[in-house]
């Protein structure tokens, strides 16, 4: 994980202050590109592929409404902290230190199913990889920002619970 936090390095010297708002613009296009593409070429047809989109559609909807409610006033769709924003560490927080990520993470899975493309799947890839940029970028601002963020993020998984040790 150590390249993800250099190119972001690279990325925030090249960006400066709008690093944050071109993670968030990515993010938005990968989203966009999933509702655009067109059916076909995977032969996802079965009972079982539309139940698992079901499923990860319900979950992103359970996890983004428990998170926007555990945030409060914290919540904010760009990685940089309010400067007034308290650092949240109950409710969903507990468990997960990117809950809204892991919640579009969820329900762009569920389109890329309803896709049955490789484009679609592709496409969550590249979301995927977004949000893991992003995810970085915020848990380092955190830890310049709040002191006790560094021992939550060794002890609180990124996008899923964490079971048992597991380097961040």
């Amino acid at each position: 994980m150590q390249s993800i936090d250099r190119l972001n390095e690279v990325g925030e010297r090249a960006c400066g202050a709008y690093f944050g708002r071109l993670l968030v613009s990515l993010q938005f296009l990968w989203l966009g590109v999933l509702l655009v593409i067109p059916p076909g070429g995977l032969e996802l047809r079965s009972p079982i592929w539309a139940f698992m989109a079901t499923t990860a559609a319900t979950v992103a909807v359970v996890l983004a409404v428990w998170a926007y409610l555990s945030l409060g006033r914290s919540f904010r769709v760009r990685p940089e902290p309010l400067a007034n924003a308290a650092f949240v560490s109950s409710g969903l927080y507990r468990w997960i230190r990117h809950p809204m990520y892991t919640a579009v993470l969820a329900i762009a899975l569920s389109m890329a199913l309803h896709t049955r493309s490789w484009v679609g799947m592709v496409t969550w890839c590249a979301l995927a990889l977004t949000l893991l940029s992003k995810s970085h970028y915020e848990d380092a601002l955190w830890r310049a920002k709040e002191a006790a963020a560094g021992e939550y993020q060794r002890r609180v998984g990124r996008f899923l619970p964490r079971f048992g040790r597991v380097s961040s």
